[in-house]
């Protein structure tokens, strides 16, 4: 051992000295603390020479220092240490898969992404460990290095200089949760961070193409890299990479970074505090949900302060238009600062994708495009909606444990969408039952699980140009069939309402961000049974529950009694429309149900009652009867569409066409959207079950060529 310190007091030593032996087996924990202790007390580098195995850092994480300060990491930099380097024996190569590419991608050209490590001769540290799960952001996180918490200024700072150079820190992604528990860094206590051509990242890939898995949301605050807090000397990086964390790179003041690469992280680089100046020359991300953030409330204990940035170049890719996941990494915003604590600038360019860089916030920022090209600006409340013309999709229109319903197969299919596009559609209604994330109906339960279904929906839409709405089918006290036998009624229970809002208000933080010409929602379908005043109450509190977390969401509101009643008290209020259906006559539309009364014989079209039926019944009403009621009352520039019509499979199939172009022809004059009710089934064109229509194979599925040539007719 005196011969080690003799050696620590020339400036450096080796890992190897110390008993690590870099296989990828052996347990290095306790190895590597040695060495870190006995370089930290007098200062020096602690070298990791290159191991193809690496480090294994494989025990459990520590609450306290051996003084017992907060520390909470498998490696401690002990409390006193003034000028320490860890530095591994050559530059890392940055980082790894970050897109899980689709089944049949070799054909392209592409390689499927599959889990295991792919080589890189990086000098890894790797842990295995997961760390309890930490869901309160103020809380300290969990990691596998970190200094312990101090006394020294606002940063509580309890080592003074740290550097890290040519190190790789991977994590452990378990791959039944797909999210990490445990942090790469957290250096909050080290007053001055070197940092260069070093990684946190995953110790996996994000996902694997033929397992059906991929990084999702996660609940753990976990960082990859969390460097000096407020009142430090500095914070130096240069080519520092991060990927596969909930926050990339936690930064305070006086960053000066020359190249930072972040992948994967639902919040790329977020600010606490800079009120010095902080300058990144260089950005990439790729692939993050955020990209500049501040935060919202206490994080890892940084309150939060004004965050005075220039970011000088920033180069990103979404992630929203490939259709792949991981959903969890799509772009929403390339800035989130809803506190408006952002004071500076960026200059982004997107190679390619939507060339569109969404902001909330940032009044006090200024952001510009490379080259002084246009920016693209999303629509807010001048928003207007095109004509949409498309389908309803119904992966998750059933109860999960009840559906015999192929088509409710509780997920939505990407082949649909593309299918979708190259029909010149351009929008599809999602009509979900709201057990899908309520499974056993208790109303204050919420399996967050259900959005990465809907998530793929999105970006598919996005993929293939297609608008996607969604719609709760059914929602906590109400379902278009069987309201009645409903225990507690939407329209009259404080507590289905309350259930009611909850819900669309978690769904409006989701998707917070997404433009509207590529999303919209349509709270509930064909409400039925409510007294104008009751519905006004109801659809208000949602509207507002939506606008707390998303204002600029357009939302389109079914009218009342199954859609056939409009409410003029909304035809004022921001971003929204009104819906109903086209489904009369009923007497064609849906001849041959169980679920509708019937005429007493098959009718044709033009159609008009027998003898035998009642001319008065409401079977009978005809498609300019149902639009009358909305055409004298609502505004000439007021969005409607008809969120569903079709003809069941039992009415001949010339009097479905025949009554399907006279209702297309009255709607398309008018400029109203519309949604066949559906793609696939007996109201649909794919595998409807029609006797009397000659199929076309098409793709291992039966295809009604003759309606499809006739929606495509009237959706160009």
């Amino acid at each position: 051992m005196n011969d080690l310190m003799g050696n620590a007091y020339a400036g450096r030593l080796s890992v190897t000295d110390f008993g690590a032996k870099g296989d990828g087996v052996t347990d290095d924990t306790a190895a590597i603390q040695r060495a870190i202790d006995t370089v930290a007390k007098r200062g020096g580098t602690l070298f990791f020479p290159y191991a193809e195995k690496g480090y294994l850092i494989a025990s459990p994480g520590r609450e306290f220092d051996k003084e017992g300060r907060p520390v909470r990491a498998q490696l401690v930099i002990p409390a006193g240490a003034r000028n320490f380097c860890l530095e591994g024996e050559m530059p890392c190569s940055l980082l790894y898969s970050y897109q899980v590419r689709p089944r049949g991608c070799e054909k392209f050209h592409f390689t499927p992404t599959r889990f295991g490590r792919e080589t890189m001769r990086n000098t890894t540290l790797h842990s295995t460990w997961d760390a309890p799960e930490v869901h309160d952001p103020a809380e300290r996180p969990w990691a596998v290095i970190a200094a312990p918490e101090g006394a020294s200024c606002i940063g509580r700072f309890s080592v003074s200089i740290v550097s890290v150079k040519n190190l790789e820190i991977a994590v452990h992604l378990d791959k039944n949760k797909m999210y990490p528990t445990t942090s790469a860094a957290n250096f909050h206590n080290v007053s001055r961070l070197v940092i260069q051509d070093s990684q946190f990242c995953l110790d996996e890939n994000v996902g694997d193409t033929y397992l059906d898995k991929h990084l999702l949301e996660n609940p753990c605050h976990t960082v990859g890299l969390h460097t000096s807090g407020d009142q430090n000397d500095q914070q130096i990086l240069r080519d520092v990479a991060v990927q596969g964390f909930k926050y990339g790179f936690v930064l305070g003041e006086h960053v000066v970074a020359d190249h930072l690469y972040v992948h994967n992280c639902e919040q790329a680089v977020v600010f606490h505090d800079s009120s010095h100046l902080s300058r990144i020359g260089m950005l990439v991300a790729q692939h993050n949900r955020a990209i500049l953030s501040t935060t919202r409330d206490v994080l890892f204990g940084n309150p939060p302060g004004p965050a005075n940035v220039q970011v000088d170049l920033l180069n990103f890719e979404g992630g929203q238009t490939t259709g792949v996941p991981p959903w969890a990494s799509h772009l929403r915003y390339g800035i989130y600062d809803p506190g408006n604590r952002l004071r500076g600038s960026v200059t982004w360019h997107e190679p390619w994708g939507e060339n569109a860089f969404p902001v909330l916030g940032a009044k006090n920022f200024r952001v510009e495009r490379f080259g002084g090209l246009p920016q693209r600006t999303f629509a807010g409340a001048a928003f207007k909606p095109p004509a949409w013309h498309g389908v309803n999709l119904l992966g998750l229109f059933c109860e999960p444990t009840s559906s015999n319903d192929p088509r409710a197969d509780g997920r939505f299919h990407e082949v649909h969408f593309r299918w979708l596009r190259d029909w010149g559609f351009n929008f599809a209604r999602l009509p979900m039952h709201y057990r899908n994330w309520c499974p056993d109906d208790d109303w204050s339960k919420f399996d967050d699980s259900v959005f990465d279904k809907i998530d793929a929906a999105v970006a598919y839409g996005r993929r293939y140009g297609v608008h996607v709405q969604l719609c709760f089918h059914a929602a906590p006290g109400f379902r278009i069939l069987g309201w009645q036998e409903m225990p507690e009624q939407l329209r009259s229970s404080p507590r289905a309402q309350a259930a009611f809002c909850e819900q669309w208000r978690r769904f409006a933080r989701r998707y917070r961000g997404i433009p509207n010409e590529f999303l919209s929602f349509n709270p509930l379908n064909e409400p039925c049974g409510f007294s104008e005043e009751q519905y006004v109450k109801v659809f208000s509190q949602v509207l507002a529950a939506i606008r707390e977390e998303d204002p600029e969401r357009f939302i389109m509101l079914d009218g009342n009694n199954v859609g056939s009643t409009p409410v003029p008290a909304f035809f004022d209020a921001p971003l929204t429309g009104q819906a109903f259906r086209g489904y009369t006559p009923h007497a064609i539309t849906h001849f041959g149900t169980t679920y509708v009364a019937q005429p007493a014989h098959e009718p044709c079209w033009p159609c008009a009652p027998s003898p035998d039926d009642n001319a008065d019944s409401w079977l009978w009403e005809q498609p300019e009867t149902t639009i009358a009621k909305y055409e004298g009352v609502v505004p000439a520039d007021y969005p409607m569409m008809i969120g569903e019509f079709g003809c069941f499979n039992k009415i001949a199939h010339e009097t479905a066409l025949a009554w399907m172009e006279h209702c297309l022809k009255l709607w398309n004059e008018r400029g109203y959207s519309w949604a066949i009710w559906n793609l696939d089934g007996p109201f649909g064109f794919i595998d409807s079950g029609r006797a009397d229509v000659e199929y076309e194979d098409f793709e291992g599925h039966k295809l009604d060529r003759r309606m499809l040539d006739l929606l495509r007719k009237y959706a160009t």
